[in-house]
Formats: structure tokens, C-alpha cells, sequence
């Protein structure tokens, strides 16, 4: 059951306000990046928000409050996104912004493109407690849908998993979605090199890991 991916985004938490930061220049570097995409930015300022968007490549940038969301939201397979160029547009904002840094983290929000609801919780119900948690259910044979939210430990990184349904006729026809989220508590971003090695550690471990639930 192949994963693809709704969206997925880096996300930096400064360690002040940073909705007044100029789109100008930020705007300048980002579409360097994207050159060859054409990109025709579109730019809102609000009090509480600033948004920079690139249509041709389906990114966005959203400052508000001490958070920068740059985001991709190309739907596409697990395996064929732009990550090189969603991280450094994340090291432009950064070095642009010029405020200490707290944390920044990574996140997906995956479906999958075939099965059904009841059979990928079926998977949930006997691969994931069996083989990851270890937990017995009570009465295990009753239980119809099982929908985990997971917080652990990767290689010293937290890592959280949840799952959902997204229901639009009835529950049954409901898609499953799995949204992750990677934190890491820092006061600086790593150099590309060691981001994008991050990054494609965690793509590689989250593939296997919620492929081996729904296998």
C-alpha cells in the first residue's frame, strides 16, 4: 500500500516575534531557488501574519508569532519530493530573520493511495500493538477501529505519529491519514549538508516504520 504525501513542512520556532520581518528580501532568495520553475510570487502582510506563496512550485511560507512554516504541498509519492530546496528556503529564513532560533521540526501528512479504512485498521490492530507496543488489548476481538498517537525516541530525535480518519460518505469509505511530526530542541539550524542528511534519515525511517505497521 504505497504512501503518498499531502504535505510536509519545516518548521522554526524563534526565540521572539517575527511577523514584522520584510518579505522583500526573503522573497529575493526563495525565488532564486525555485528559478526554474518560472516562480510569480504572491505576497500578504497582515498584523498577525506575514505569507509569501510560489504557485508554480506549491510552496508557502507563513511567519506569525515566533513561528516560520515553510511548506510544500505538492501531492506526490513518498519518494520524489524537492526536499533540497524546502530546506534551504528554510536556511534563507533563517539567516534573513537574524533572531536566535528555539526548535525547529519536521512534518508529513501522508495517505495511502489504495486500501481501505477497515483493512489498514485491521493492520493498526495486529501489527502495530503486536510487534511495536507490546500491549494486550482487552478484549481485542471487539474493538472495530484502533487510531494511535505515538510519541518515542528515534536516535535520540522525538518522533510523534498520529492517525486518522478523513470520513466523507461514511466511516467505512474513510481515508486513512497519518500526520508525524520530528522536534528538535536547538538554537541553531544545522549547515544544508547535515539538515538534508536529517531529513532523509527521517524520511527513510518513517517509511519503514509505517510501512511495517500496514504491511
Amino acid at each position: 500500500m504505497a504512501l503518498k504525501i499531502l504535505t510536509n513542512n519545516i518548521v522554526v520556532l524563534f526565540e521572539a516575534n517575527i511577523t514584522s520581518t520584510s518579505l522583500e528580501n526573503l522573497q529575493t532568495s526563495i525565488v532564486s531557488i525555485y528559478r526554474d520553475k518560472n516562480p510569480q510570487p504572491v505576497t500578504a502582510k497582515f498584523p498577525d501574519l506575514a505569507a509569501l506563496n510560489i504557485p508554480e512550485a506549491q510552496l508557502s511560507l507563513l511567519l506569525q508569532g515566533r513561528t516560520a512554516v515553510i511548506t510544500d504541498q505538492n501531492i506526490a509519492p513518498y519518494s520524489s519530493k524537492e526536499n533540497e530546496k524546502l530546506l534551504r528556503v528554510a536556511i534563507e529564513v533563517v539567516h534573513e530573520i537574524k533572531t536566535p532560533i528555539e526548535a525547529y521540526g519536521f512534518n508529513y501528512i501522508f495517505e495511502f493511495e489504495n486500501g481501505t479504512f477497515d483493512n489498514l485498521s485491521q493492520k493498526i490492530k495486529t501489527n502495530f500493538f503486536a510487534q511495536d507496543s507490546g500491549l494486550t488489548l482487552p478484549a481485542s476481538s471487539n474493538l472495530k477501529y484502533i487510531l494511535p498517537f505515538v510519541v518515542y525516541d528515534y536516535e535520540g530525535k522525538k518522533v510523534s505519529i498520529k492517525v486518522e480518519p478523513v470520513v466523507e460518505n461514511n466511516i467505512e469509505q474513510a481515508r486513512m491519514r497519518i500526520s508525524t511530526n520530528t522536534h528538535f530542541a536547538t538554537s541553531s539550524l544545522p549547515e544544508l549538508p547535515q539538515l538534508l542528511s536529517s531529513y532523509n534519515e527521517i524520511d527513510t525511517h518513517l517509511e519503514e516504520y509505517i510501512g511495517r505497521i500496514f504491511s
